[in-house]
């Protein structure tokens, strides 16, 4: 994976590593791949986490200071309602996305395609 990763930023692609703190994106094993990416990006969600909640702001802000300190943007999936934007407004993150700032709406590619 990594001569894959290396290969794309090589080419000018970004990368971003996706579900920090889930799964097998642990911090041990996504060290490796620090030289060439952009973004970390922390899923609420991923755990049924709000803002309002101290341990998910604990994790929060040790990506932060990992992201800080790599040069790298985090951002914070699952914002879904006021309390979580007040609280992302408190600690400062500035890059942010859930269903608070909107839904997505499916593409139609064909006729026979749903409408949303």
């Amino acid at each position: 994976m990594l001569d894959a990763v290396k290969s794309f930023t090589d080419n000018g692609l970004s990368f971003s590593i996706d579900d920090v703190d889930s799964g097998q994106n642990t911090w041990e094993h996504i060290q490796p791949l620090l030289p060439y990416a952009t973004e970390f990006k922390y899923a609420l969600q991923n755990r049924n986490e709000h803002l309002s909640d101290p341990d998910a702001r604990k994790r929060i802000q040790v990506w932060q200071q990992r992201a800080d300190q790599f040069n790298i943007q985090l951002i914070v999936e699952g914002i879904e309602d006021s309390s979580d934007v007040k609280w992302a407004d408190k600690m400062q993150l500035d890059l942010r996305q859930g269903y608070h700032y909107g839904k997505p709406s499916l593409v139609r590619l064909k006729d026979s395609d749903p409408d949303n």
